[in-house]
């Protein structure tokens, strides 16, 4: 999906976590960089399931982003 992600034109977050290894970080640079205006937020000491493995900080980034 890399050749379509200059078409997004709405809003993006790009969420990832810096100890992912089945989505690495470099991955969702590359999204956020291909999405114009793109937000791309990094969870600290975390795997892939933010959601379970740093509930606070993923709400924390989502509220942040939604209230721009």
């Amino acid at each position: 999906s890399r050749p379509t992600l200059a078409a997004i034109k709405c809003p993006t977050l790009v969420l990832t976590c810096d100890t992912d290894n089945m989505i690495p970080p470099e991955a969702s640079v590359e999204i956020a960089n291909g999405v114009a205006g793109a937000k791309l937020v990094t969870v600290s000491d975390c795997g892939h399931l933010p959601q379970l493995e740093k509930p606070q900080a993923m709400t924390e980034a989502l509220l942040d982003w939604l209230e721009m």
